[in-house]
């Protein structure tokens, strides 16, 4: 099955610390496809998620509270933004 989004989680030191969080991601972000971990991604502000639209790749950081993971999951459903995610973009170094 191909599925047009792609998300990984960092799994970083980090990242890594905040396990029970990293869950409720999978577990709210499954309907989108198998949830990939990757290497650290050398941000430390975890966890960090990485979400694949296209050729088009988005970093998230602080990915911490249910309401920011909501509009993650609009995000990729709809493509739109809220002005709480916008704030916890980041960029690859």
């Amino acid at each position: 099955m191909s599925y047009s989004n792609h998300v990984r989680i960092c799994r970083g030191r980090d990242c890594a610390k905040r396990s029970a969080v990293i869950e409720q991601l999978k577990e709210s972000l499954a309907d989108f496809g198998p949830i990939g971990m990757v290497k650290c991604q050398d941000m430390c502000k975890g966890p960090v998620v990485i979400v694949r639209q296209g050729k088009n790749r988005f970093w998230f950081k602080r990915v911490r509270h249910a309401s920011l993971i909501e509009d993650l999951r609009v995000f990729i459903e709809e493509g739109s933004m809220t002005r709480q995610l916008v704030g916890s973009l980041a960029k690859k170094k």
